[in-house]
């Protein structure tokens, strides 16, 4: 992966996670916030407004990568897919951000819509957690390796098997697991922001706070998971990339290592957040923490 590029790589995958998991986690505080706490309605109501503005910010920067160097590649294996295919892509963003736009009118009025958020949410999720992480994989791989596969035209059928490789199923996965982290952590972030906003004058002072813990518990749980997984998706990689990890690419590997270290400091920050409480400057050093792991991840799978 070109350097250049990684800021902008990063910013999309970061965006992807937001916009999938983002609206469930939403859901899940306006629908709390009926019963348990009225403040989980007020977050609830800035994470799905979030997550239609990471829905806006991952076209763009995928628009960006549409444009930077090697496009040539990236078109001439989109020109492998029928050209009905990548239009029903396309329809299906469309779909996900008027599902969001139904979640967001889920506040309207005095009384949350839980029906209306939990199926735009589920809508939204299933959509961008299923069909477009197979299909970005797929379309990276025959970018980076025209031979991958002996088919000239990537039909459904094709596409069908091609999604079921090894090194596909576990890099979706991984991005599904990814995607419930990234979500948690936002909320966390968003909650801590909003009581500091609430109570400006003790905002870091460590308090107990139940979305704040809920959050960091989910987070932290997937991120262990994500450490197995991690090992799936490096024995389903390619050769050559399994080479470059393993030390044939020095910056590769430097990567690699950083963000297995960067991911077990991100797993000891989410468990103080849980047992000696929550402040605003706690959840920003995870929102750092778990940031610099989805970049340097993102330098590690860019290895050829």
């Amino acid at each position: 992966m070109d350097l250049i590029l990684l800021p902008i790589t990063t910013l999309h995958l970061l965006a992807a996670n937001i916009a999938a998991a983002g609206p469930l986690f939403a859901a899940w505080l306006g629908h709390r916030s009926r019963s348990r706490e009225a403040a989980a309605g007020a977050v609830g109501l800035q994470l799905a407004q979030l997550s239609l503005g990471a829905l806006v910010v991952l076209v763009a920067t995928g628009v960006a990568q549409v444009f930077a160097p090697g496009r040539e590649a990236l078109f001439s294996a989109a020109a492998r897919f029928p050209s009905r295919d990548l239009w029903i892509a396309c329809a299906e963003v469309l779909f996900s951000l008027v599902m969001t736009l139904l979640l967001l009118a889920a506040w309207r009025g005095s009384r949350f819509r839980t029906v209306l958020a939990w199926s735009a949410a589920v809508l939204t999720a299933s959509n961008l957690l299923y069909h477009f992480p197979p299909l970005m994989l797929v379309l990276a791989r025959l970018k980076a390796d025209s031979l991958w596969t002996t088919e000239r035209e990537i039909t459904r059928a094709v596409f069908r098997g091609l999604m079921t490789r090894g090194e596909v199923v576990s890099l979706t996965v991984h991005f599904g697991l990814a995607s419930v982290a990234v979500a948690a952590v936002a909320a966390l972030w968003l909650e801590a922001r909003q009581r500091a906003f609430d109570t400006p004058s003790d905002s870091e002072q460590p308090k107990r706070s139940k979305i704040g813990q809920a959050a960091a518990l989910v987070a932290g749980g997937v991120t262990a998971v994500q450490f197995p997984i991690g090992l799936w998706v490096l024995v389903s990689s390619p050769t050559a990339t399994f080479n470059a990890l393993a030390g044939g690419s020095p910056l590769h590997a430097l990567a690699f290592a950083s963000g297995i270290v960067a991911s077990l400091l991100l797993l000891q920050r989410l468990a103080a957040y849980v047992l000696d409480g929550q402040t605003k400057a706690a959840a920003n050093n995870i929102a750092v923490v778990t940031a610099a792991v989805v970049a340097l991840m993102t330098l590690t799978l860019g290895a050829k």
